[in-house]
């Protein structure tokens, strides 16, 4: 390499010093105290004196030294002084509050927007819009220390209750809440379980008692999980006399044999579509929500008389809650396909067969007037009279239903042919040969061929709360096509 070269090459490595140096001062933050950690830069503020008082008071001291990376929102001194005394002498509380402003990793005011909502050391979320920490500002933003982030704001931000810890403290006020926790049951869970030996007899384990089972709540399992921190719900809770008197209203549509179960039926039917997911102010309530269950929440904000603010949403006190009667007692409709068996005249399990192969068919058509696809069954050439399919509905509401089916007999083949043939069927209620619908003429020979509409067949009471078995009964014929059996379903509609 020449001397020429060598000056060029020194004169590029320079420039490229001088770019970088250039760049580094661009991406350099405004305010840089990367040698101080977080305590010691809250430490070193006099406005914070008190929230590092209480960091050293509940051991988050320890964690904030640390090489962790956290995100602290430090509440001023004035904005402690109303803490309640009760809070700061009780050690779990204090520390589930001073963790209610310290969040792992580094959240700066360009991480909220839109706003996000950060889980805190206490393990619950609470939302960051970037100009303000839940209802509280930010007074100063975005401070840079060795191990994350400092924001000051002008509110101290309390550790709500989730839904689930809400039911507890408000158990004794509102009769809503004992009983949601009254659903709460042991339920068997192998996966928890200590074996402690194998049974000789059974070969089954014998687990060691108390760690078979673990606590679960129908409420958490089947409506809402209260417990989940991670959602947002928005949450109705009647008064006494609301919730009284919303359960006597469905009370007579869950008939029991006994009064305590009724009743509960009833309650858990209240309940149910008295949240929604989603967080609503009072001034975002719309006139109606509607809840996983379909039902529509009529909402009056005029009947609130109290607002309770959740980790995981919002819950309103109402006097009461007008449901439309006809919204909670749904239309129930059983599929064609759905059957859970066949039986003959007697009562005996049978396969109905036809040449060694099956006699009973799942097909799928279009529905011509409709374009619609959908699914029957068909049984044709059994040679078994009086059959019949299985169909259940379960956890059905005691009231008059007026019952429908659709069974289109749309095709037989026959040689190749498709002709199609009238016959006979009926649906027993209850049980096999009783309440036999149709009512309604023509009571024989009347599956007409290619009928693509819904058939009345009559009322049906049911006389209690639970299952109802349905029999689709072929005519007492073994000749084919005379025995035949087709349903694309059957539709139960409350007479309310």
């Amino acid at each position: 390499m020449n001397f020429k070269s060598t000056i060029v090459y020194a004169f590029l490595f320079v420039s490229c010093l001088a770019g970088c140096k250039k760049w580094d001062d661009r991406t350099k933050p405004v305010d840089l105290a990367l040698g101080k950690n977080l305590l010691e830069e809250i430490s070193a503020n006099p406005d914070l004196s008190k929230f590092y008082e209480y960091l050293q008071k509940t051991g988050f001291s320890k964690e904030l030294a640390a090489s962790k990376t956290y995100t602290v929102f430090a509440p001023v001194n004035s904005a402690l002084q109303s803490l309640d005394p009760a809070v700061v002498a009780d050690s779990a509380q204090l520390r589930a509050f001073i963790g209610n402003h310290i969040a792992l990793q580094s959240y700066f005011t360009s991480n909220a927007n839109p706003a996000v909502r950060i889980q805190m050391l206490n393990g619950k979320f609470v939302t960051f819009s970037g100009s303000n920490f839940d209802d509280a500002a930010l007074t100063a933003k975005d401070g840079l220390a060795g191990n994350g982030v400092l924001h000051i704001i002008n509110k101290a931000v309390a550790a709500y209750p989730n839904g689930w810890e809400l039911l507890q403290h408000t158990k004794t006020d509102y009769q809503q809440s004992a009983f949601i926790l009254s659903l709460t049951r042991n339920v068997f869970d192998a996966t928890r379980a200590v074996v402690d030996s194998i049974s000789s007899l059974t070969g089954l384990p014998i687990y060691h008692p108390g760690t078979d089972s673990v606590l679960k709540n129908t409420f958490n399992t089947t409506v809402s999980d209260l417990q989940d921190e991670t959602k947002q719900y928005t949450y109705f809770i009647l008064n006494d006399a609301g919730f009284a008197a919303a359960t006597q209203q469905l009370a007579p549509f869950y008939q029991t044999s006994t009064t305590d179960s009724t009743a509960s039926l009833a309650s858990y039917n209240v309940v149910k579509d008295l949240i929604v997911d989603g967080y609503y102010t009072i001034d975002q309530l719309p006139p109606v929500l509607t809840s996983k269950f379909g039902v529509k929440i009529p909402i009056d904000k005029s009947t609130i008389v109290k607002t309770i603010r959740m980790s995981n949403g919002i819950a309103y006190v109402i006097n009461t809650i007008s449901f439309d009667i006809k919204e909670k007692i749904p239309v129930v409709t059983v599929q064609g396909e759905n059957y859970l068996g066949f039986y003959d005249a007697n009562g005996l399990a049978v396969t109905p067969r036809q040449n060694n192969v099956s006699a009973v068919f799942t097909r799928y058509r279009i529905n011509p007037t409709t374009g619609q696809a959908f699914t029957d069954m068909f049984a044709y050439g059994h040679g078994i009279s009086s059959l019949n399919a299985l169909y259940v509905a379960s956890r059905l509401p005691s009231v008059k239903y007026k019952v429908y089916w659709m069974a289109v007999n749309d095709t037989l083949r026959l040689n190749g042919n498709i002709i199609p043939v009238t016959f006979t069927q009926k649906l027993a209620m209850g049980a096999r040969g009783t309440n036999l619908l149709p009512t309604i003429a023509p009571l024989t020979n009347n599956m007409t061929p290619l009928n693509y509409k819904e058939v009345y067949l009559g009322d049906y009471i049911m006389p209690a709360y639970g299952t109802l078995r349905m029999f689709l009964t072929a005519n007492a014929s073994t000749g084919n096509g005379t025995n035949s059996l087709n349903l694309d379903y059957i539709k139960l509609v409350p007479d309310l």
